[in-house]
């Protein structure tokens, strides 16, 4: 299998934050057209907004109703809100602007993409706020964070302590028998917290830094810079959560090879064999429930497992997605790539065959 993924290392150095920050995110003015014509389409459905929506404006604090949703998306059409900003996402990003932004994807109205961004009362005209995104780098660089790295979507440390106790548990009886060897793999790693959760599991257990490998991949270009920098623009009270759990992990040293890449968890093909596997927060959620895309993906991950190495899935995803995916499907799927179950204190576990 080939590997031909970018791989980024992390770093707190300011200077190469800035340069691949600049590989990423148009600088200086958007000039478009397109884009253009899009914001005075939107300056007219605002201007009718003012003069005839029964229903108040968004502002902060505002308790939004359905309602307000439904009224005020007569009079300012989401999709055609959503079109003009999906445009200018794909200029501004000179990586990853094909894929759609989560909050996007997750919201049906401009009050609640409002809500979810928590912008002052002057920014509830849609044109505006498209023209301030297009003239302002600054700005529009925090929303492109906050639309692929939504603070309201997950993230964080310590979202997984049963399956962690288990891993803990896990590595500590394995750290004697691999010659000190490890390499482990976060697929779907996000922002990169479980991923320097994990690292900081394998430390413990004994494994030495310089024969420890763990891989981060992601789909999002935004989140591979997030976890390799550390750099949160648009929620500097994570960033800085962030940076004080890496300085307890590494007390101010490099520790083990750590790395992280954009990838699609459908087509990519790892070149390594892991001994460790996590995939969590993706399976059967809004993301990937389509049944062959999960056995597509589980079956990637199993081919890039080890021999006696173990793939762990675990999520937070309500009650509608449990039953749209309920865990026996998972466990079937697992079953089905030659993994033998464990019970691992929080979502599933397998197990390859040694012989596998």
């Amino acid at each position: 299998m080939s590997d031909s993924l970018t791989w980024f290392y992390p770093t707190l150095e300011q200077q190469a934050a800035a340069v691949d920050l600049s590989r990423l995110i148009v600088a200086g003015a958007i000039t478009d057209p397109e884009l253009q014509r899009r914001q005075n389409d939107l300056a007219r459905y605002y201007r009718n907004y003012l003069n005839t929506c029964p229903v108040p404006t968004w502002a902060p604090g505002l308790v939004l109703t359905n309602e307000i949703r439904r009224v005020t998306d007569t009079f300012l059409p989401f999709n055609v809100i959503k079109g003009a900003l999906l445009r200018l996402v794909h200029l501004a990003l000179r990586q990853g602007g094909e894929l759609s932004p989560p909050l996007l994807q997750r919201t049906s109205c401009w009050p609640d993409l409002l809500h979810h961004l928590q912008r002052g009362s002057i920014l509830t005209n849609p044109a505006a706020f498209l023209g301030m995104l297009m003239d302002d780098q600054h700005t529009r660089m925090k929303f492109l964070f906050a639309l692929y790295l939504p603070q309201q979507f997950g993230g964080g440390f310590g979202r997984y302590p049963g399956q962690y106790a288990f891993l803990r548990q896990w590595l500590g009886s394995k750290a004697s028998f691999t010659g000190g060897a490890l390499r482990c793999l976060d697929a779907a790693c996000g922002s990169g917290e479980g991923t320097y959760e994990l690292a900081r599991l394998v430390r413990d257990a004994g494994f030495p830094a310089d024969a420890v490998s763990i891989s981060g991949v992601t789909l999002s270009p935004l989140e591979v810079f997030s976890a390799s920098h550390a750099r949160f623009p648009h929620d500097p009270v994570h960033e800085n959560i962030m940076r004080q759990y890496l300085d307890g992990l590494t007390a101010g040293e490099a520790w083990g090879n750590i790395r992280f890449a954009a990838a699609d968890l459908q087509s990519w093909e790892g070149a390594e064999q892991f001994q460790v596997i996590l995939c969590n927060g993706v399976l059967g959620g809004p993301l990937l429930h389509d049944a062959a895309a999960m056995e597509a993906v589980v079956r990637r991950l199993v081919r890039c497992l080890a021999p006696g190495g173990i793939l762990l899935a675990a999520d937070r995803f309500h009650a509608g997605w449990r039953k749209v995916v309920p865990s026996t499907q998972l466990e079937s799927l697992f079953c089905s790539e030659g993994l033998s179950l464990v019970q691992v204190g929080e979502g599933i576990g397998g197990i390859k065959p040694s012989g596998g």
